[in-house]
């Protein structure tokens, strides 16, 4: 995703204004009345649904970001830049940084699964936070050792799609994972860099890297992934 249009001045020490950017995106999130931006020039945010963005400066040198997650009040704000991540409490007043451990690589992408549990994708694989970001554990048990194209969080489950091994789910907050079978295993991808929820129908969509869309249905006993064909 790309901006375009000028940049107009700013004032030293405040959030500058734009008309819009030229920026690339990285991520794109939403609470109840702001966008927010993650690009490689920084963190943006607009309050009249795209028409014009405020850069939200967190860091004195100028950081890209990658991830970006809010609440709904916008008053916690969660970004992955450089590796690290930086969590503010007041709407971008104040900015705390967080770290994962050292055998993770740095922080790839967040997920905010609720108020105090956090997961991070890394090169290393998943981490799990239970106390806000305070402290990180890596997720072992039932997830191959393999970084992570992808994360899906739910309040029913959560999803993961590591590079390697297909997809696996878990419907007890992270306790325990299990391997989404797919039928169609002679020509199985292993690598769904892509998913989306449609809670309505309670399925997930999967893209495959080679083989097209996956659907998932949740309603059955055992989630089972299913190629989608033209016409569905």
């Amino acid at each position: 995703m790309v901006g375009s249009a000028a940049r107009s001045t700013a004032t030293s020490g405040k959030p500058s204004r734009l008309t819009s950017f030229e920026a690339v995106v990285n991520d794109l999130t939403f609470s109840d009345t702001a966008w927010f931006a993650a690009t490689e020039e920084g963190l943006f945010k607009s309050n009249d649904a795209g028409k014009s963005w405020s850069q939200m400066p967190f860091s004195s040198l100028p950081l890209p970001v990658v991830s970006v997650r809010v609440s709904g009040d916008g008053a916690e704000i969660r970004i992955v830049s450089s590796h690290g991540m930086v969590f503010s409490s007041d709407a971008g007043r104040s900015w705390k940084w967080r770290d994962l451990p050292l055998e993770s690589y740095g922080a790839l992408r967040l997920e905010v699964a609720d108020a105090f549990t956090l997961l991070v994708t890394s090169p290393s694989g998943l981490y799990i936070s239970r106390d806000d970001g305070i402290t990180w554990a890596k997720i072992q048990s039932g997830l191959p050792a393999s970084p992570i194209n992808d994360v899906l969080v739910r309040p029913e489950f959560w999803v993961v799609s590591p590079e390697k091994g297909g997809l696996f789910i878990s419907r007890d907050q992270g306790a325990n994972w299990s391997r989404i079978e797919n039928p169609s295993s002679a020509t199985r991808s292993d690598n769904f860099p892509i998913l989306e929820a449609d809670p309505a129908a309670n399925r997930i969509y999967a893209g495959s890297a080679s083989e097209s869309l996956y659907m998932i249905d949740l309603a059955s006993p055992s989630a089972v992934a299913a190629r989608m064909s033209a016409g569905h």
